[in-house]
């Protein structure tokens, strides 16, 4: 029986010296080791990655799975990146986005910078219209490949790869994101649209990795500038559990929307609720003591009528909204449902206004005007009810904001609103009718008053 072998294997002396002769590693091992566990020993002492290396031995070039087996001595030469074209950033943001880590590994070791992006002057055409390899491989979820990327030296808050993380965020890539996050990715970046990551995360409603993106100290108040932030996005999504974990992340529930080119009112997250018709928002906001009419151009009565929300405004109506309640600019909730021919909704909002006296039917002039100009006589004949003074209907006070009202809703010419003789005939021939029509009701009623002790 042949006895094992008890010999000692000799410990294994590698040294590694520069092109001018200087020592920079003296490695003692016991056991063989590859070319490229010594590129990564060499990495903290030459300040470049494993694929700017080349080890000689005797003048023969060493490939990264060769193994070192006896006491050796080694040449490193740093190489250089090659020039930087389009076709070869293109190729190392395709490898990445495709999951190809041989191809990607082939490139970086000629080595490639790995940080390249692509100049504005050529478009983005492929993978997810990213512009480097980080941003590629962020966006398809490719965890190994960031791996290799960042053991290129990939700088992920670099232009251009600091959008990775916004990239794995649109595309709820949470694994991707969690590695962007460890090496230090600033979650507060804006995209080229203005996005941030949380934003992204937020709108898609990707709840653990919005978590994610907040436990690293991201700005739950940091929105696209011509749009909303976070909190207003989720309540517009009508997404309560994100709407709760971006309040205890502390979101301000009344940061503005900040105004397009077009005519818009600056919104707060209870505005948005309204919008979306998120009673479960609204009555969360609501608990964190706002008040129900606050406002920064328009309440949120406002909001939930001009979209025909009739769930958020019973809601709000039940919690004491003012529907006479005037918006910044003018105006109030009735003119929005007059407006838009909400006529349900107007009866509901007629019912909770205090119309005791001519002074107090002031508040239906405007509606009944918008009503006539948007050609609405059901609507008009519900304020002409609600006794409007059809007299003043004809006024020209309101027609520069009735006229940012038809831009804000869609374009149409201005000629085609205007209230012609005709229309304003036919709606007092209405109320003229409808009054005859309750006379005698009116007159035994006022009788039986009378008579009464």
């Amino acid at each position: 029986m042949k006895r094992p072998c008890t010999e000692k294997i000799p410990p294994i002396q590698v040294r590694v010296y520069t092109t001018a002769g200087n020592l920079v590693a003296d490695l003692h091992l016991d056991e063989p080791i590859v070319v490229r566990k010594i590129k990564n020993k060499l990495v903290p002492v030459l300040g470049v990655s494993r694929y700017r290396q080349t080890l000689l031995q005797d003048t023969r070039l060493l490939d990264d799975n060769d193994k070192i087996r006896r006491t050796a001595r080694l040449q490193v030469v740093r190489l250089n990146y090659i020039p930087t074209s389009t076709d070869n950033i293109r190729q190392l943001i395709d490898a990445s986005f495709e999951n190809s880590e041989s191809e990607v590994e082939e490139l970086l070791s000629k080595p490639q910078d790995v940080n390249a992006c692509l100049p504005g002057t050529a478009y983005p055409n492929t993978a997810n219209g990213t512009t480097t390899a980080l941003q590629a491989a962020a966006s398809a979820n490719n965890a190994h490949i960031l791996k290799v990327l960042f053991q290129a030296h990939a700088d992920v808050n670099r232009d251009g790869n600091d959008r990775a993380l916004s990239h794995a965020a649109s595309q709820n890539a949470e694994e991707a994101a969690r590695i962007l996050l460890q090496h230090r990715a600033n979650p507060n970046t804006t995209g080229r649209n203005g996005h941030t990551a949380l934003l992204y995360a937020v709108s898609g409603g990707y709840h653990p990795l919005a978590t994610l993106i907040l436990a690293a100290r991201a700005d739950p108040n940091q929105g696209n500038e011509p749009t909303r932030t976070p909190f207003g996005v989720a309540c517009q999504n009508n997404d309560e559990e994100m709407a709760t974990t971006l309040l205890l992340a502390r979101s301000h529930v009344h940061t503005t929307r900040h105004r397009p080119p077009h005519y818009e009112y600056n919104t707060t997250a209870l505005c948005a609720a309204a919008s979306a018709n998120c009673v479960s928002g609204l009555r969360l906001l609501l608990e964190t003591s706002i008040h129900v009419d606050s406002q920064l151009d328009a309440p949120a009565l406002w909001y939930a009528t001009w979209n025909g929300r009739t769930e958020a405004i019973d809601f709000l109506l039940e919690q004491k909204a003012d529907a006479e309640k005037r918006l910044l600019h003018g105006g109030t909730a009735l003119s929005a449902a007059a407006f838009q021919g909400h006529n349900a909704i107007l009866q509901k909002l007629l019912h909770h206004c205090k119309l005791q006296s001519e002074t107090d039917a002031n508040v239906l002039q405007e509606p009944l005007q918008l009503a006539m100009w948007s050609n609405r006589p059901e609507t008009a004949k519900l304020l002409l009810d609600a006794k409007a003074n059809p007299s003043d209907a004809h006024s020209n006070a309101n027609l520069h904001r009735i006229r940012e009202l038809r831009r804000y809703q869609y374009t149409w010419p201005l000629e085609a609103l205007l209230p012609t003789t005709d229309k304003l005939r036919l709606y007092q021939y209405l109320q003229d009718s409808q009054t005859q029509a309750q006379s005698p009701d009116t007159s035994d009623s006022s009788s039986e008053q009378e008579h009464e002790p």
